[in-house]
């Protein structure tokens, strides 16, 4: 993530609930809760009697997010069931960067963190990082300890309010004719009913959640994903509202390389996000030759062209080739 600064200009709103000592000398806490900088979007952690970790996200008081399942299995670490967290720490978030490409390539993000440390039944110790920021929240696992840990499931989930529908992109299952396509995501997006199942293995990152007819907006995806851990998706078996993650199908890639993430430990999940979302129309010949051209200008040697990028005039014409008018000239 790199260097980061502290920002005294946001204000860290941190509350934990139902303090008690426990053996080790920490005190356990039964409720966390992460406020962005204006303290509008909060996102509460909360553990039941069974030792099952929850969450929920609001916004200026409205739910975006109800009560869903946190918490993953692995070789050394079982967050599912039977988990204390104690009492958290958390500080404020003001990092800058650079994108390699984009419109805007300096960035700057501010937000509240806090760092909630968890126990197994066993005793193995973990921590849920939680950030809030004014326009989303986000969440990871960080698993402690010593040796080898392979990450077997994981009972994260996102319960959307009822009445949503979802703007997402199925993956691809494998049939007859192309038996190497499961896992693929090439299929249009589909807008679907809160709960609508697909044949297919799962639903892509990004998944955009419309709670009220173009008015509120969540958007669910991941983030600072390496080469320790998987690239998830959503199960396409929803339950009702709630979409859990699901991990790659085993017949993937060709059968090539490992499912399940497998790392020494310790080592963190990617980050899972939610925020409002907006996009403009893409992908017509005009708006590609403008990209290339751009590209041209500024030297660059590759410009990814990716959706519609199959749309010809002919059948034998399937792929056309823009050149930039920079070099066409030359």
């Amino acid at each position: 993530m790199g260097d980061i600064s502290w920002a005294r200009r946001a204000v860290l709103v941190l509350i934990v609930f139902g303090l008690f000592s426990c053996e080790s000398g920490e005190t356990q806490v039964q409720r966390v809760l992460v406020a962005s900088p204006s303290g509008d979007v909060r996102m509460t952690v909360s553990t039941d009697a069974e030792g099952r970790m929850t969450y929920s996200v609001t916004r200026n008081g409205q739910l975006e997010i109800e009560s869903s399942p946190l918490g993953l299995l692995s070789t050394t670490h079982d967050l599912t069931a039977g988990v204390t967290m104690a009492s958290s720490s958390g500080r404020a978030v003001d990092e800058s960067y650079t994108m390699l490409v984009g419109k805007q390539r300096d960035r700057q993000i501010t937000g509240s963190e806090i760092t909630v440390p968890l126990r197994d039944a066993n005793g193995a110790r973990a921590e849920l990082i939680m950030r809030a920021h004014e326009d989303g929240v986000a969440f990871r696992y960080h698993l402690l300890g010593e040796g080898m840990s392979q990450v077997t499931s994981e009972s994260t989930g996102f319960t959307i309010p009822p009445a949503a529908r979802v703007l997402t992109r199925p993956y691809d299952s494998a049939d007859a004719t192309f038996p190497t396509n499961v896992g693929a995501y090439e299929r249009a997006p589909e807008i679907l009913p809160l709960g609508e199942a697909t044949e297919a293995t799962g639903f892509a990152f990004p998944a955009l959640f419309e709670l009220e007819a173009s008015n509120r907006y969540v958007m669910i995806s991941e983030a600072d994903l390496d080469r320790n851990y998987c690239g998830t998706r959503l199960d396409e078996m929803p339950e009702g509202g709630l979409y859990r993650v699901r991990f790659p199908d085993e017949r993937e890639g060709r059968g090539i390389g490992e499912v399940l993430p497998n790392s020494p430990l310790p080592f963190m999940t990617p980050w899972r996000a939610a925020w409002s979302w907006f996009t403009q129309e893409t992908g017509t010949p005009e708006l590609q030759s403008e990209y290339v051209d751009f590209a041209g200008e500024y030297g660059w040697d590759y410009v990814l062209i990716d959706a519609k990028w199959d749309h010809g005039t002919t059948q034998s014409k399937r792929c056309k080739i823009w050149s930039p008018k920079a070099r066409r000239s030359a």
